[in-house]
This record gives C-alpha cells, sequence and structure tokens, in this order.
C-alpha cells in the first residue's frame, strides 16, 4: 500500500493535527486551539513548582565549554539517527546541563500550542547560546523529548551582568499522562542540532579560538525564572465523554 493512503486526510477549513501519548488524530478550527497559560516557576534544588508555590532565592551556574560541546540527544533534526523522542539520560547526567522536574502528575495533561521559557541569566562572555529542552519523565524515570528552544544572544551586555532571555519552544501536541512529570533542561548547546558556539566574533565556521563561559541562572521571587504551557481543559474534538474524564490544567503540588 502506498504510504500516502495511511495517511488522514486534511480538513477543508481548520487544521488536523496528531496528539502525540495516544490520542491519535483530531480536527480543530484552528491552530493553536485555546489554551490556558500553565506557568512553573524553575527552583533551587532543580524543581519545577507550581503556581502559587514558595521558592527560594538563589543562582544555579554551568560552565559551557566550546571544546567539547553539548551534544542534542535527540529533536529536531532531519538525520534519522538521531531525531526523535530520545531517551536524555546521557545528556541530563552531563555537568553543562541544568535539569528542573515537576512531581507526578495527578491526571492526564493536554497541552497543545508553543511553550516558552523566561530566563534571568548571566554569562562570563556575553557571546552565549541558550538551549532549553522540555521533557516527559515516565514513572520508571525516563526522560525524553518533547520539544525544545534555542536563541544565540546578542553580545550587548557586560560580561557577567544579569538579562532577562525569553524563548518559544517549538509547537507541541502531546499528553502527558497521569503518574508521569515534566522536566526542563537548560543548557547552552545542543550539537551539531546548532553549531556550537566557539564564544568569539569568529566565523561561523571558524573554530580556531574556543572559549569556555560560566553561565549563572538567578532563581527566585524578583528573578524570572518560568516555563509556561499550553494547557488544554479537554481534548480537541473528542467525540466520546470517557476519553476527556480526568484530561485538565492541574499539576500535582
Amino acid at each position: 500500500m502506498d504510504h500516502r493512503e495511511r495517511m488522514p486526510s486534511s480538513t477543508a477549513a481548520g487544521a488536523r493535527i496528531e496528539i502525540t501519548g495516544g490520542l491519535g488524530w483530531r480536527d480543530l478550527e484552528s491552530w493553536p486551539p485555546p489554551s490556558t497559560p500553565l506557568p512553573l516557576t524553575l527552583a533551587i534544588g532543580g524543581t519545577l513548582v507550581a503556581e502559587g508555590g514558595a521558592t527560594a532565592s538563589g543562582t544555579l551556574s554551568y560552565t559551557y565549554d566550546p571544546a567539547a560541546p553539548t551534544p542534542d540527544g535527540g529533536g529536531r533534526t532531519l538525520n534519522p539517527f538521531r531525531t526523535g523522542r530520545r531517551t536524555q539520560t546521557a545528556r541530563e547526567r552531563r555537568d553543562d546541563v541544568l535539569v528542573f522536574t515537576g512531581d507526578p502528575l495527578d491526571d492526564d495533561l493536554v497541552l497543545a500550542g508553543v511553550p516558552s521559557v523566561e530566563l534571568t541569566l548571566a554569562s562570563s562572555n556575553p557571546r552565549c547560546d541558550v538551549f532549553v529542552r522540555l521533557c516527559e519523565v515516565d514513572t520508571k524515570g525516563n526522560s525524553r523529548a518533547l520539544t525544545d528552544g534555542y536563541r544565540r544572544l546578542p553580545a550587548d551586555v557586560a560580561p557577567s551582568e544579569s538579562r532577562q532571555v525569553r524563548l518559544e519552544l517549538a509547537p507541541l501536541a502531546h499528553r502527558v499522562t497521569a503518574g508521569s512529570r515534566l522536566r526542563l533542561q537548560v543548557s547552552s548547546g545542543a550539537h551539531p542540532l546548532h553549531l556550537r558556539n566557539p564564544g568569539t566574533e569568529d566565523p561561523v565556521r571558524d573554530h580556531s579560538r574556543l572559549l569556555p563561559s560560566v553561565q549563572t541562572v538567578s532563581l527566585g521571587p524578583g528573578t524570572p525564572a518560568t516555563l509556561t504551557l499550553p494547557a488544554l481543559a479537554a481534548v480537541p474534538g473528542a467525540q466520546d465523554v470517557a476519553e476527556t474524564r480526568g484530561v485538565h490544567r492541574r499539576l500535582a503540588r
């Protein structure tokens, strides 16, 4: 059978999307569907705290070394041997990746739209990159990539001067199942998905000089460090009432 015969046809108006995590193809009036922002705060101790939770002030730092660049670990690449929802174990064990993990979900959580991350960041070298990745951690502790975002920051601040950074991650439509946890990675590289930043003004592919840098993320009240998710109150296009049961925005605390 031709593979095209197995693909759902697009709708005449609106959009047809696949909600990964077992919900299949859905017809929408528009993309993205209406959603409610779900903010989670990055906290000292490597946790994601739901809205209203108390957080302490502090900083977390890591060193990015372009001579040993942080690997991509899957994600949005055309390389068939590296793409997709790869297990993040090796990447999350690295010293140059900060990891923030939420509590297990009491109920399914359906996300559809564009997540975003806001950070208060300082770097010993203003010529730095920021790469963030949203992951789902299953009940066995396996972390897999859902979506990510990347920015190369301009050198428009002094060394070690704090600045506000906002990144939009790639759009997603996914159900995170009850018992799983959300996880956010913060790093400065995803090589070779994004070419390593040498930390210099040299041409992009000139790696004759490679300058390490120390990145510091400020956390706590007054220094925004927030992951905002597009949460749905119900499964779009669901026909069966049982299919939407328990699907809402609440996170376990």
